[in-house]
C-alpha cells in the first residue's frame, strides 16, 4: 500500500493545484471579457465541467457543474483532444462515433491554433472557445472555456483567453505539488 497511497496522494494534489489555478482564472477570464468561462477536469469518461462562472452578458444553457462534454464537439472535448495521450481518450473517440484519423485530424489543428473553437455543435445558437491549463510536460490538467451566444465570441476575447491562460499554465507548471 506505502508507494500506492504515496503516488494517488500526489495525483490528487495536482489535481488540486489545476483546480485551484484553474478557478482564478476562470474569474478573471469572467471578468475581463464580460463573458461566461466554465472549467473542466478529465475524468475516464471525458471533460466534466467542475466551474461556471457566469459573466455580464448571460448564457442560456442546460449545462451546467457535473455536465459531461463530448470530446469530438466541444471546444472543451477538442482542447482535451489536443493535449492528453491517445490512450486516454481513443475508446471515447470510437463511442462517439468518431475515427482515431479525424481526432488526430482535429487534434493537430488545435494545437497548430492553442486553442479549440466550436459553434453550435454542441448547443445550437451557443458558442465557445477553450485554451489548455497545461502542466510542465505539456499534458491538459484543466481546460478553461468562454462561452456566448452565436458570434459573441470575439477575436479579441480568444486572444485574451489563450494569453491568459497560458499565464496560468506557467503558474500550474511551478504551483506546489507539481511535477516537473
Amino acid at each position: 500500500l506505502g508507494p500506492g497511497i504515496i503516488q494517488a496522494g500526489l495525483a490528487a494534489l495536482r489535481r488540486a493545484d489545476a483546480i485551484v489555478v484553474g478557478l482564478r482564472t476562470c474569474e478573471r477570464l469572467a471578468n475581463e471579457t464580460e463573458r461566461t468561462a466554465q472549467l473542466a477536469i478529465w475524468s475516464k469518461n471525458g471533460p466534466i465541467i467542475v466551474s461556471w462562472r457566469m459573466g455580464r452578458i448571460p448564457v442560456p444553457t442546460n449545462l451546467s457543474v457535473g455536465s459531461r462534454l463530448p470530446l469530438l464537439t466541444s471546444a472543451t472535448g477538442q482542447t482535451f483532444l489536443a493535449y492528453l495521450p491517445r490512450v486516454y481518450w481513443e475508446d471515447i473517440v470510437a463511442r462517439e462515433g468518431g475515427t482515431i484519423k479525424e481526432a488526430e485530424s482535429l487534434s493537430e489543428q488545435v494545437r497548430a491554433k492553442g486553442y479549440a473553437s466550436v459553434s453550435g455543435d454542441v448547443i445550437p445558437g451557443l458558442s465557445a472557445a477553450a485554451a489548455p491549463l497545461v502542466d510542465a510536460r505539456g499534458e491538459a490538467k484543466a481546460a478553461i472555456a468562454l462561452l456566448g451566444l452565436d458570434r459573441q465570441i470575439k477575436t479579441g476575447d480568444i486572444e485574451l483567453l489563450v494569453e491568459i491562460v497560458r499565464a496560468a499554465s506557467a503558474e500550474l507548471g511551478s504551483a506546489p505539488g507539481q511535477s516537473i
